[in-house]
C-alpha cells in the first residue's frame, strides 16, 4: 500500500517545478525595497504572452501565500498603490508550473 501511495506522488509530482534564473548580475550598490513582476500564464504547457522589463518596474508583485502576511490589512491596502522601481538592483526570470499550469515572470527587484 506504501509503495502505490509512493508510485501516485511520484507521479503527481513530477511535473512541479519553479526555476528562478539571472538575468543580470546583482547590483548591491541598490537597496532591495521593492519587487515587480510582469508574467505571463501557461495553460496546458502552452504559454503566451510579453514580459518586459518595463512593465515589471511598474507592477507590483503580489507575494505567494507562503510569503506574505496576506491576512494583515496593511498588504491589502498596499497591494493595488502607485508602484515604480527607478533603481534595478537584480532582473531575474522566473518559472512555475504544477501539472498542467503555471507562469513565466520578469521579476525586476530595486528601489
Amino acid at each position: 500500500m506504501k509503495f502505490i501511495l509512493l508510485i501516485l506522488i511520484g507521479l503527481v509530482m513530477a511535473g512541479c517545478y519553479s526555476i528562478e534564473t539571472q538575468t543580470r548580475a546583482i547590483d548591491h550598490t541598490v537597496p532591495a525595497v521593492a519587487t515587480g513582476a510582469d508574467c505571463s500564464p501557461i495553460i496546458l504547457g502552452i504559454g503566451f504572452g510579453t514580459n518586459t522589463v518595463q512593465r515589471a518596474t511598474l507592477q507590483k508583485r503580489v507575494p505567494d501565500v507562503w510569503e506574505s502576511a496576506w491576512w494583515d490589512p496593511r498588504w491589502w491596502d498596499t497591494r493595488y498603490a502607485p508602484f515604480s522601481i527607478v533603481k534595478i538592483r537584480s532582473v531575474a526570470v522566473l518559472e512555475q508550473q504544477a501539472l498542467l499550469f503555471g507562469q513565466r515572470c520578469v521579476v525586476v527587484t530595486g528601489h
